[in-house]
């Protein structure tokens, strides 16, 4: 099927679709090309097309200060446990890092979701 949205002519869109974008149009294009199984840039696309606007989800990164560079060549300290100070992704941690050449002690860490159920349990105390 095919669904004319503007002047473009999309095939393989199904106006099901477009009324889904529409509805969830403030999630991010990855979440909702997923939900529908379309590609994020026809999703963003179609968006513009239907002139709705959004608010960028912006990636939130480290900050660069000399306390945070300390944290992250500190070898005792897991990327779970600066990741979760900072609120930021482990893989962000893992990522500066590496670029700073820092490895880190290998031992069992708790994943961020294990620190969140942990947290969460101690304050129902």
């Amino acid at each position: 099927m095919a669904v004319k949205i503007g002047n473009r002519l999309f095939k393989n869109v199904d106006s099901w679709q477009v009324d889904y974008i529409k509805r969830h149009s403030e999630k991010k294009l990855k979440e909702i090309g997923g939900a529908i199984n379309l590609d994020e840039r026809r999703v963003g696309e179609i968006i513009k097309l239907l002139g709705i606007p959004r608010e960028r989800h912006w990636k939130i990164y480290l900050p660069k200060t000399k306390e945070v560079e300390e944290e992250l060549k500190n070898p005792y300290l897991s990327h779970v446990e600066i990741a979760y100070k900072y609120k930021v992704s482990e893989a962000c941690v893992a990522k500066r890092r590496k670029e700073l050449g820092v490895n880190s002690r290998r031992k069992n860490y708790d994943t961020l979701i294990e620190k969140q159920v942990e947290e969460f349990f101690l304050s129902l105390i």
